[in-house]
Order: structure tokens, then sequence, then C-alpha cells
């Protein structure tokens, strides 16, 4: 089993937490999940984890990066949110962890034009990492990719 250590050595952060525990002096929101900590509002790939498990690759390409992948957790009916909740309220929290993709440019024509890492193409290949080391899909990821 590949474990989340591998992919922090890698790069990733941790940058906080999913819950189902509210938080002390933060208002119920109405699907009973809660982030604490920092999403930043920039592109990347992110990993859900349960202890040294990892569950599940994500990316975001969002204006609003990671900041607004989680929000969607929080709030949005999409079916892989509406999935990772469901999984919550049985395992509790689940760690975030997140590898920002900074932007690259090159000169094109005389035109600075972005030239970085897709966050989606990264997360596939991922997805295939994991499989190929550990011969299964990741417990959340579904195979629609």
């Amino acid at each position: 089993m590949r474990k989340i250590g591998h992919y922090i050595t890698n790069g990733f952060n941790k940058i906080g937490f999913l819950t189902i525990i509210k938080p002390y002096k933060v208002r119920k929101r109405k699907y009973g999940v809660y982030f604490i900590g920092h999403a930043p509002k920039s592109k990347g790939v992110y990993i859900l984890a349960k202890g040294e498990s990892v569950l599940k690759f994500g990316d975001t390409n969002a204006s609003e990066g990671m900041h607004s992948r989680i929000s969607m957790y929080l709030s949005n009916t999409e079916s892989t949110n509406l999935y990772v909740r469901e999984n919550l309220f049985k395992d509790v929290i689940y760690d975030v962890y997140f590898y920002e993709i900074i932007p690259e440019f090159v000169t094109f024509m005389g035109l600075k034009v972005e030239q970085s890492i897709s966050p989606r193409s990264l997360e596939k290949e991922l997805i295939e990492d994991f499989i190929n080391f550990t011969g299964t899909l990741p417990d959340l990821n579904k195979i629609n990719k």
C-alpha cells in the first residue's frame, strides 16, 4: 500500500482536515461537514487521507483553487461531493493534503503564455501510479476519470 508519507516527501503539504465534528463557536453547517485549516486559492492536486491511507486524489483548476474545492465538499450536491460526505460520516475525519501547481510562462511570438502542468493530468497520473503500485483504486476515487 502506498502511504501518505510518499506524497509528503514529494511535495504535498497538509492544509487541514474535513470532519463531521462541529468546531466550537462555528455555525452549524447544512450538511454537517466542516473544514479546519487553510485552503489556498491556487490550482493544484489534493489528497484525502485517513491516517496513513490515501483515500482520494483530486484536482482543482477553479479560479479560487483549493478554496473553491473545499467549499464544494461542504455544500455542493454533485455526486462526488455526496459520496465523500457519506463516507466521511463513517470515517469522521479526513486529512487534506495539497500540491500547488505554480504557473510557469514561456514567450511565444513575443507573447507571455502559461505553460504549466495540468492539474487534471497530474491527478490522472497519480491515480494510475497508485493503481500500478497497490493494484487498487483509492477507496474514494470513482472510475470516471
